[in-house]
């Protein structure tokens, strides 16, 4: 009989899923040579265990330990080894699986390939299905290095939907080794975990703000590359968001675009619209076969639904305004055609103001003598 005592064990804890959102969700594609044809969700690290090559697998628990609440992948065709050198059109017959119809929105990557044509792959599927792509560089790659991926596709369409995070970061491996997560996959996790957190994709997942984790890589330890002063200045303005090492954890330290296009500088911007754009596509849903009336109570039913939809994204704070009136406009009445009407078709105009994010706080400092009062004199 064993004496009375105490046991404790202690065994590494699953990858927990994030809070499910409609734009948290992640989408990898993978290459290999052989495996299934079609894309695969997972929900748990352990449903992709033998599932998946294992590369893949950590893939998924990284993007599952850092806020993504499923991850669908799916396989290119192309050898691991070869895969910075697959053509554009490998990656978009992969990526062309992943139909929105199915899968819904969310953040795009092909976790470790820093390639032209992986790039512009992405990006071209982004402007194609609305959702957000996520680039890696190398894990060493220098400052020039990663602005000059992010100026190949900055001109491109979908740019601003698409964002380039470096370097890598280094997080614990088995037993009391350590390995490196792709940038991009890090990004995609807190992306996730800050839309379950405010409720939309339109707040910057990085810094500490008040969560004091809001871009903290969880398990982050050090980055494979440093950045000097200039170095950063150089990523600001490329638009390549960098992980740092600062306040006793690694942290997202930007949220931007690759795109030329200042108005899209801000990648919150291409993450709220597809949001918006989504979110509206499921709203109207109702109104298909609904019978369009002289009165124009349908369109001011249709207007009143998006109105409601917006103005709970504005009572958020994801957009700017002193009031709603000043957030948004939503025409329908007045941009619904006779022609449109005669044809079934009820046309809907949308602007909103997105809220920035603050990127730069300037204050200024006096210095009083011994005895002065601050503000004033004795």
């Amino acid at each position: 009989m064993a004496r009375p005592q105490v046991v404790v064990t202690v065994a590494a804890a699953p990858s927990r899923r994030g809070i499910s959102t409609p734009t948290g969700n992640a989408f990898i594609v993978y290459p290999s040579s052989t495996g299934v044809d079609y894309p695969v969700t997972f929900t748990s690290a352990g449903a992709a265990t033998g599932n998946v090559p294992a590369a893949a697998a950590q893939h998924v628990a990284d993007l599952l330990t850092q806020g993504a609440p499923s991850v669908t992948v799916v396989r290119a065709n192309v050898e691991p080894a070869n895969a910075a050198a697959a053509s554009q059109a490998t990656w978009t017959a992969a990526l062309d699986k992943l139909t929105t119809a199915s899968y819904g929105v969310g953040q795009v990557l092909i976790p470790g390939v820093a390639s032209t044509a992986a790039h512009a792959a992405l990006v071209a599927h982004v402007n194609e299905t609305g959702r957000v792509a996520l680039l890696d560089g190398e894990p060493d790659s220098t400052a020039s290095e990663l602005a000059a991926y992010a100026t190949a596709v900055s001109n491109s369409p979908g740019a601003e939907r698409a964002g380039l995070c470096a370097p890598y970061i280094t997080v614990p491996g088995d037993g009391n080794t350590t390995r490196d997560i792709p940038g991009s996959v890090a990004a995609a996790g807190l992306a996730a975990r800050m839309d379950g957190r405010v409720g939309h994709a339109g707040r910057a997942p990085a810094g500490t703000q008040e969560f004091g984790d809001a871009g903290r890589v969880y398990g982050g330890s050090d980055v494979t590359a440093s950045f000097s002063d200039d170095d950063l200045d150089t990523l600001s303005n490329a638009g390549v968001n960098p992980f740092l090492v600062k306040n006793g954890g690694v942290f997202l330290y930007d949220w931007l675009s690759v795109s030329s296009d200042d108005r899209w500088s801000q990648l919150n911007f291409g993450r709220l619209a597809m949001q918006v754009t989504t979110g509206t596509a499921d709203l109207l849903e109702q109104f298909l076969f609904r019978q369009i009336d002289g009165k124009g109570q349908l369109f001011a039913e249709v207007e009143a639904a998006i109105d409601g939809y917006l103005l709970g994204l504005y009572n958020n704070n994801a957009l700017y305004g002193a009031s709603s009136d000043d957030a948004y406009v939503v025409d329908v009445s007045g941009v619904t055609t006779v022609e449109d009407i005669q044809s079934g078709t009820i046309r809907c105009v949308l602007e909103c103001a997105f809220s920035r994010a603050a990127r730069r706080v300037v204050f200024n400092i006096t210095v009083q003598k011994p005895g002065e009062v601050a503000g004033g004199s004795n």
